[in-house]
């Protein structure tokens, strides 16, 4: 399809990118989190011209779905079109032209070329730099306080900055105040900036480049060993240095990107599904289930984070219990577990009260409204 078309299709498939919230009509704000709590009202819906809009009455925000994204990823509007163009899998034709497309100085290049060049950066330089950097003692105070050890940092690449400005920030013509942060490599082209400062709001951690899977190599392991999904990359690295093995999404919203990755290269290994124990770690462990179902791949649902809301909290809380929960998961997929087994031991329950309480639709057809009693949840 062409780009404005597409622009079009990503507002109008607003809401299978943002999570309802508790008040009808409402969706959570990936921003802030209004809308998870018991008086959060979430993202309100405004009709705004020729598309919608959303309104936060907790942080403010007002804007589309491309504007809402570009926020919550700290990216330029071409990086937040690229972002959502492979999360509803939609394909652009390139060489398409685009109305009111403003022309084009001699020697100009495309924006479209000049976009490639830009989600193409190497970043392998800064990556040494700041690798070789991992040894300063805020760094070390960070990663100890984390719970993970300098030597598995650099096998990550994980490396420091003292003085990180976002790249796509000053690309963007802005002037941020620099921060000093742990850079975690994702891919070539992209990483994680988390904040060591204690007790930071406001945006403690920011990806560069496109949102990519941290650590996919071990989903492909030899050993026959089990994987854990997990949603940070801190928790991955957290199960790792308690002697399992991790791929994490960056984002419980990312589920798909892995689904998507295990339908072109599949797996033999069984998966631990690990997500944070909040509302949004739980819905996307369900998601993420039921498309692992679909491509037959194993895997089971387990809490090693008890009590915990996520794994790092878990490891740094007590690594001696975390160690044991991850050998006791580790335990459960022996037998390589049946996945709709496990589906039915822990999920059919709960869908099966959540399908009673939605409404049955007509058909259209009275022959087979009256043979079915209606289009319902779980129909199929």
């Amino acid at each position: 399809m062409t780009r404005d078309e597409a622009r079009n299709e990503i507002r109008s498939r607003y809401a299978e990118y943002l999570e309802p919230a508790k008040k009808r009509g409402t969706y959570i704000c990936p921003l802030c989190g209004n809308g998870t709590g018991s008086t959060g009202d979430g993202l309100a819906v405004d009709p705004h011209g020729d598309r919608l809009h959303f309104k936060c009455y907790k942080c403010g925000f007002y804007g589309d779905l491309i504007e809402l994204y570009q926020q919550q990823h700290n990216c330029t509007q071409q990086e937040a079109f690229s972002g959502l163009y492979s999360y509803f899998n939609i394909s652009i034709d390139e060489y398409t032209a685009e109305p009111q497309r403003r022309p084009q100085r001699a020697q100009e290049a495309p924006q479209e070329v000049q976009y490639m060049q830009e989600v193409q950066k190497d970043y392998t330089e800064y990556f040494k730099e700041c690798k070789a950097r991992i040894s300063d003692p805020v760094a070390a105070d960070y990663l100890a306080l984390r719970g993970i050890s300098p030597e598995l940092a650099r096998r990550f690449w994980i490396g420091f900055d003292p003085a990180w400005k976002s790249p796509a920030a000053i690309e963007n013509g802005y002037n941020p105040p620099s921060s000093p942060r742990l850079i975690i490599p994702t891919s070539t082209g992209s990483y994680i900036a988390r904040d060591v400062r204690p007790n930071v709001e406001k945006l403690p951690k920011m990806k560069e480049g496109k949102l990519h899977l941290f650590n996919t190599r071990d989903l492909y392991n030899e050993e026959d060993r089990p994987v854990f999904i997990t949603e940070g990359e801190i928790d991955a690295i957290s199960v790792i240095e308690a002697g399992g093995l991790a791929t994490a999404l960056g984002s419980a919203t990312n589920w798909k990107a892995l689904a998507d990755l295990l339908r072109d290269k599949r797996t033999n290994n069984t998966l631990i599904l690990c997500l944070d124990n909040d509302d949004s770690g739980r819905k996307k462990t369900r998601e993420l289930a039921e498309a692992l179902q679909g491509l037959n791949i194993s895997f089971i649902r387990a809490d090693i984070a008890v009590g915990y809301n996520d794994p790092n909290e878990a490891l740094t809380a007590d690594r001696e219990a975390f160690t044991k929960a991850i050998r006791a998961a580790e335990r459960q997929t022996a037998a390589k577990p049946d996945s709709m087994a496990d589906y039915i031991s822990r999920a059919f329950d709960e869908d099966v009260e959540r399908f009673k309480a939605a409404s049955i639709r007509k058909t259209g057809f009275p022959n087979l409204d009256k043979v079915a009693g209606g289009i319902y949840p779980g129909l199929y």
